[in-house]
């Protein structure tokens, strides 16, 4: 029988079972994301190393997931991704992270990502509050597709070079590409001993392994909101360019 999770909240259940009715071989990256949280709580006391290892095993499987969307819908620069490059799987957590802390700096109300019903079946949205027209109140704005649209600042299409500076510290580069490969090479150091001895994790291993579920949730919206939606979506077209962009600039795996 196919595997179906038991920890899951409401909302949480909702959104796996959207994952479900999603083709292969996303839906199977993305219920493996799944997997791999549950089964990280359920060995947490016992096997905190391992459990931390199946959070890092669960985000790559739901960036694998967002890249399976952008390349299923032919999205331009999507094959260009690679789910078994570890730079590109390392570099989506900070590249996200890039978008978020713009997005929070504009001046209007924050976008959430949340799902509403539409002729019966969960979809995953996009909604942003606004003032009501009369000065009271708010509105909710639903942008549909969710993601079809420009994020535009001064009048002009964004292309993200501030945040592709910041991420690589304006010049340095190389700094950027040690981040991408230490997060790269995090489950090494969880599974092979060092000349300081066994490996192990310390502090608090439960506030890590929430902070990892709440950004492959996060990252499972985001697949959900692509790979549902059978357009191209100008918001995921532009950031897929400053993402490759960003790429580019990163040494490959094995350079000097």
């Amino acid at each position: 029988m196919p595997w179906t999770p038991s920890s899951l909240g409401d909302l949480e259940l909702r959104a796996w079972k959207l994952i479900e009715t999603t083709p292969a071989p996303g839906r199977h990256a993305a219920r493996n994301a799944v997997f791999q949280i549950e089964r990280a709580y359920g060995i947490l006391a016992t096997d905190p190393e391992m459990a931390v290892f199946r959070l890092i095993t669960g985000e790559e499987e739901a960036v694998r997931a967002i890249f399976h969307a952008l390349q299923r819908h032919n999205y331009p620069n999507a094959r260009r991704l690679n789910w078994q490059d570890h730079r590109h799987k390392a570099a989506v957590v900070p590249f996200i992270r890039a978008i978020a802390d713009l997005i929070a700096k504009a001046s209007f109300a924050q976008p959430e990502l949340g799902l509403e019903k539409e002729d019966g079946n969960d979809v995953m949205s996009v909604r942003i509050k606004v003032p009501g027209p009369d000065g009271s109140g708010h509105m909710w704005l639903r942008p549909k597709p969710p993601l079809d649209f420009l994020l535009e600042i001064d009048g002009k299409p964004h292309d993200f070079r501030p945040e592709i500076e910041a991420l690589l510290g304006a010049v340095k580069v190389a700094e950027f590409e040690k981040f991408v490969r230490g997060r790269a090479n995090e489950r090494n150091r969880l599974l092979y001993a060092t000349e300081q001895g066994l490996p192990q994790v310390t502090g608090n291993v439960r506030d890590v392994l929430d902070a990892a579920r709440g950004r492959i949730f996060t990252e499972l919206a985001i697949f959900l909101l692509i790979d549902t939606v059978n357009v191209q979506q100008r918001f995921v077209v532009q950031a897929l360019d400053a993402f490759v962009r960003l790429m580019d600039l990163i040494p490959p795996e094995g350079a000097p």
